[in-house]
């Protein structure tokens, strides 16, 4: 009489394309990429990876660990503990457990960050002249989001306390396949195969994000004119045209407005609290984010000399312009959703910080050496009713001076019609 009971086989005898679904089944089900648009910190991709496969035999292990390592594509990234907390929101991350990082050799890209002390002009990544961190953190990524942690380096150097010179100072080492630079294992032949010029081009594609650090250097597996078109197109400056550059921050401070007009709609017509007033926050501070970045890159010169005295006038406009409409809303909001206000203290704080930056955009080497800026008539006409109201909302008595101070220092600046573009030795 024949068993119905399930007969034991052996794994191997399965065909290699159901060994190798198998493998991806077990240990490539990374979920995708899904993030809020704004997530505090780095988050975990969720998997449901089992690795108890790899401790079958030795051959099952190289079959796996192939699958495994051509499929996930693993990224370690090491940078400066300083610089790590900047680049790491909205990024998604395998593990940030260093024992696991280290450990780990199936890398297909290795990615290593430092900053240049200050004061060395020239460097390259291999020099001494690195300036002194704690302990590095490393971090294990999917190249598949290699795009969102690119993409950061933007505007990473804002939160840092010494931003100086960001795009000069930091060092980029980019290394492809790794573990082809290490002693050969049997790993190497299938892993020499993989990295074609095809995925060579498609690992490096993210970096074409990053711009303006001159200082990056790219190794390993990896051809040389490959390497070379990456290192220049992240070298190049971002910001070259100062049109293209006010069109930008017009297109999106015009879009924070549009947001602001349909939150305004519907408190109209419904009377309802809506996510609209946060939403043209968000849309504002990006566009105060990306002023601040531009300022601080090394665009900047180029940009002034480009585009002269109307080029800083307009800037300076964006800046405080986005400051003011920020306070105002924030406090209109307050008074219409919450019945109630911004304290007295942190009113009188936040307009101090609003009197401060003016102080500073008029002060002879603030935005470029020999500029001071100047508000015109039909600026204050703008921005003098919003503080006005704005102090009459915090309700302290002392914010009267403080207005009283902005209003005076704006008078003392009078608008030059010329529109004389500066001299290179100023900018």
């Amino acid at each position: 009489m024949a068993s119905n009971s399930i007969q034991p086989f052996r794994f191997n005898d399965l065909p290699g394309e159901i060994r190798n679904e198998i493998y991806r089944i077990l240990l490539c089900s990374f979920e995708s990429t899904a993030a809020p648009r704004r997530p505090l910190g780095h988050y975990a991709i969720r998997h449901s990876i089992d690795t108890t496969i790899l401790r079958t035999s030795k051959k099952v292990y190289h079959e796996a660990y192939n699958i495994m390592v051509k499929t996930n594509r693993f990224v370690r990234v090491t940078l400066p503990d300083d610089v790590f907390l900047p680049l790491d929101t909205g990024v998604p991350v395998v593990t940030m457990d260093d024992r696991y990082v280290r450990r780990f050799k199936g890398y297909v890209l290795s990615m290593s960050l430092s900053m240049k002390a200050r004061g060395v002009v020239s460097g390259t990544p291999q020099d001494d002249n690195v300036a002194p961190s704690e302990e590095p953190v490393n971090i294990m990524l999917l190249s598949r989001d290699l795009h969102l942690f690119c993409g950061r380096f933007d505007i990473a150097y804002l939160y840092l306390p010494e931003r100086e010179d960001f795009g000069t100072r930091l060092m980029i080492t980019i290394t492809v396949a790794p573990a082809l630079t290490e002693p050969p294992t049997p790993r190497h032949e299938y892993l020499r195969e993989f990295f074609t010029r095809m995925v060579q081009q498609d690992l490096l594609q993210p970096f074409r994000r990053i711009r303006g650090v001159k200082a990056v250097q790219i190794r390993g597996f990896v051809s040389r004119d490959i390497a070379t078109a990456v290192e220049n197109d992240i070298a190049q400056d971002k910001w070259t045209d100062p049109v293209e550059v006010v069109d930008g921050i017009t297109a999106t401070m015009e879009h924070g407005d549009d947001i602001l007009r349909k939150s305004a709609n519907m408190l109209e017509k419904h009377h309802v609290r809506n996510h609209h007033f946060s939403v043209a926050w968000d849309i504002w501070n990006d566009a105060l984010g990306l002023i601040h970045a531009i300022y601080d890159s090394p665009s900047w010169k180029g940009l002034v000399e480009k585009g002269g005295r109307s080029f800083l006038q307009k800037i300076g406009e964006f800046y405080l312009l986005i400051k003011v409409n920020w306070f105002y809303n924030h406090q209109l909001y307050k008074l219409i959703f919450e019945q109630e206000l911004c304290c007295p203290h942190l009113g009188h704080e936040m307009l101090e910080g609003f009197y401060g930056a003016i102080r500073y955009m008029m002060e002879d080497d603030s935005w470029v050496h020999g500029f001071p800026w100047v508000l015109s008539r039909q600026q204050k006409v703008k921005m003098l009713p919003r503080l006005a109201f704005f102090t009459t909302l915090v309700r302290n008595p002392s914010l009267k001076d403080d207005l009283g101070n902005i209003y005076e220092a704006l008078q003392l600046h009078t608008p030059d019609d010329d529109d004389d573009e500066i001299a290179d030795s100023q900018a």
